[in-house]
């Protein structure tokens, strides 16, 4: 993993070297339907604008994955970030009225218009990849390329 690649640079080669897909969705219903559990790493993109990177699982000390996944993780939190219905909520680097609940986002986007790309990192024969390790790698290369971080990623 290299500190110092651009997300773009680094984006490619993880697409191809691990397992991944693009999925899209109207409702979050349906974003749940085409998702399986498994520890991963997701990127949520508006367009070709890179809006949040995050990530879902631990690496216990057997180098087993928990019981988290990039499904529960997409759709049961509202830190930094809530999907309900049809809708993507969140607030660039922060909630404005510092709440968990979903008034304390100020901008939305239609599900309908964001692609998901996720990494599934569940162990396959000798490999494991912690979850936290490649999404703070790619983040770090967000940062490198753009001087930025994404702007729904609160902090690192």
């Amino acid at each position: 993993m290299d500190l110092f690649s651009d997300f773009d640079t680094l984006l490619k080669l993880y697409s191809e070297k691990l397992s991944n897909k693009e999925v899209e969705a109207t409702l979050r219903d349906d974003l749940l339907s085409k998702l399986d559990r498994f520890p991963g790493v997701y990127i949520i993109r508006y367009g070709k604008e890179t809006i949040y990177i995050g990530s879902s699982g631990k690496v216990n000390g057997n180098l087993n994955s928990g019981k988290s996944s990039v499904k529960n993780r997409l759709t049961s939190s509202y830190t930094p970030y809530t999907i309900r219905n049809d809708t993507f909520k969140y607030s660039p680097y922060g909630r404005i009225d510092g709440t968990n609940r979903p008034e304390g986002y100020n901008h939305e986007i239609a599900l309908k218009n964001l692609m998901f790309s996720v990494f599934d990192l569940t162990q396959k024969n000798d490999q494991v990849i912690a979850p936290s390790a490649l999404e703070h790698v790619l983040i770090q290369s967000y940062i490198n390329q753009y001087k930025k971080l994404p702007i729904a990623n609160q902090k690192i």
